[in-house]
């Protein structure tokens, strides 16, 4: 997989560019995070969560990447013929952004979706995203001292 994929033709260099820095940000501050986006023009029937799925867990994985990194993978998958998007995690990336994180993530896109501005829908998300793997890094640490100081 590639870190951004415009296989939709959906964004110019520039927009590409936003998406990898803005992408390259979250990855400083939650290294063992990787990012992918993928626009794609699916047939009408065709499962996005699905096919996210099986793109995610079957596709082989690139030079040099490891199975460890794959699973601490989100894959944002965007269908300009449909005009939906899902967002696919890794195992371990799952227990840190769950169902409920993603669809809240992916709900900051409709926005500039809708307005043609999905490059920029890809960076709300990945903001979000952000914001979730701050709230749940904080619960845990909250968490922990709690523990500690029970003992």
């Amino acid at each position: 997989m590639m870190p951004v994929l415009d296989a939709a033709s959906m964004w110019g260099g520039d927009e590409v560019m936003l998406i990898e820095k803005t992408a390259a940000k979250l990855m400083s501050k939650f290294p063992q995070f990787r990012w992918y986006v993928c626009t794609l023009a699916l047939p009408r029937d065709t499962a996005l969560t699905t096919f996210g799925y099986w793109m995610m867990n079957a596709s082989p994985l690139s030079v040099g990447e490891t199975e460890y990194e794959r699973g601490w993978s989100v894959l944002l998958l965007l269908d300009a013929e449909s005009g939906n998007a899902t967002a696919v995690p890794g195992y371990s990336a799952e227990a840190w952004l769950g169902d409920e994180d993603l669809e809240f993530a992916l709900g900051a896109m409709g926005k500039s979706w809708r307005a043609g501005r999905s490059a920029e829908g890809v960076v709300r998300f990945f903001k979000r995203c952000q914001d979730r793997l701050e709230l749940t890094w904080r619960r845990r640490v909250s968490k922990s001292r709690g523990r500690r100081n029970r003992r």
